[in-house]
């Protein structure tokens, strides 16, 4: 599902028995407020919740973080 999104860059996902916590990375904003207008985005997190995969309160965050480049790394 996010791979098909404009702008992906990565996932990070992590779970222990009381929580589950998702990373996403995007290059900016703007990619993050496009995955209200995707409707692949909208349908597939409506077949989540139609599902109960994710129970209990959920919560986003969005932040800013910057990379750097680490020359001879790619």
């Amino acid at each position: 599902m996010l791979r098909q999104q404009k702008g992906f860059l990565g996932c990070v996902m992590s779970r222990d028995a009381d929580e589950g916590l998702v990373l996403t990375f995007w290059p900016d904003i703007d990619a993050v407020a496009a995955l209200d207008e995707s409707q692949s985005y909208q349908a597939t997190v409506a077949r989540i919740l139609e599902a109960d995969l994710m129970a209990g309160t959920q919560s986003t965050e969005i932040k800013e973080i910057h990379l750097i480049e680490i020359p001879g790394m790619a």
